[in-house]
């Protein structure tokens, strides 16, 4: 199974300064967009809060992939969100190893929980 197939995908149309850059570059849905963004290198950026340093310095990190994804859908008003789990880590173990059976919680960004 193609792992962007379980976005809903739409044509690209000029809405907003992702989709406009996007456009640009010959990417013309929300798949390949997806597709695109996913092989670009990763790397931390110079200024992550700058939504185009991805398109400047042509590499980013998880949060910097993840906004241009967010803001493309948007944009299209594609009904995509993302989700955000915290799990129990232990110094003593490898750092890039995760056991599914370890997860504490897992909540929605809008969860009354994460707030004050």
């Amino acid at each position: 199974m193609d792992k962007y197939s379980v976005f809903p995908d739409k044509p690209i149309v000029p809405s907003g300064v992702v989709s406009n850059r996007l456009l640009s570059l010959g990417i013309d849905t929300f798949h390949k967009a997806c597709r695109y963004v996913h092989e670009l290198s990763y790397g931390y950026n110079a200024d992550r809060d700058d939504l185009m340093i991805l398109f400047k310095e042509k590499m980013g990190t998880c949060t910097t992939k993840h906004a241009v994804i967010a803001t493309l859908a948007a944009e299209l008003d594609l009904p995509v969100e993302k989700n955000v789990g915290i799990y129990a880590m232990r110094s003593d173990r490898h750092r890039h190893r995760f056991d599914p059976q370890k997860v504490r919680l897992a909540l929605r960004a809008d969860d009354p929980l994460l707030s004050d």
